[in-house]
């Protein structure tokens, strides 16, 4: 199953749709210079990119990073370039550098669904766990925590 990426112009054209052939997307970053938009493609496996014209519009799909054993979800750019993703079933936060080498990894105790970098510096990662719903039993209560981790 695929799904659309619109996308959204601010001078009132209304949104269009920019891709049709996303798998789960779940975390969009554009880099620093707004050249590129990458994507997180949950059942796709990997990060997908963009490139982003000058009117907005995107073109050039191409796979930024093959993740085959991860779900990738909840990414955010760090200040080197590297997409740092939660794997929802993985029980893990990875870095990855463009091309796919993974550059660190932090283990978790339950399934990771989102990060994003903070702190003083930008150098604290923040991750969102819980148990995965799809892969375990529903627990009661709440079992989802956030993580912090100086890098």
């Amino acid at each position: 199953m695929h799904s659309e990426v619109l996308l959204v112009q601010p001078n009132g054209r209304g949104a269009e749709v920019a891709d049709t052939t996303m798998r789960f997307p779940n975390g969009f970053m554009i880099t620093p210079d707004g050249g590129t938009l990458i994507v997180a493609e949950s059942t796709g496996h990997c990060l997908s990119s963009f490139s982003i014209d000058d009117d907005g519009s995107l073109h050039g799909k191409r796979v930024w990073a093959a993740l085959p054993d991860m779900v990738p979800d909840g990414p955010c750019l760090d200040q080197e370039g590297c997409v740092w993703v939660a794997d929802a079933i993985g029980k893990a936060c990875v870095r990855v550098a463009e091309g796919g080498t993974i550059v660190d990894r932090i283990e978790t105790e339950q399934d990771a669904f989102a990060c994003t970098l903070g702190g003083d510096n930008g150098r604290r990662l923040y991750i969102a766990t819980s148990v995965n719903p799809f892969t375990g039993a529903r627990p009661s209560g709440r079992p989802g925590k956030v993580i912090a981790v100086d890098l």
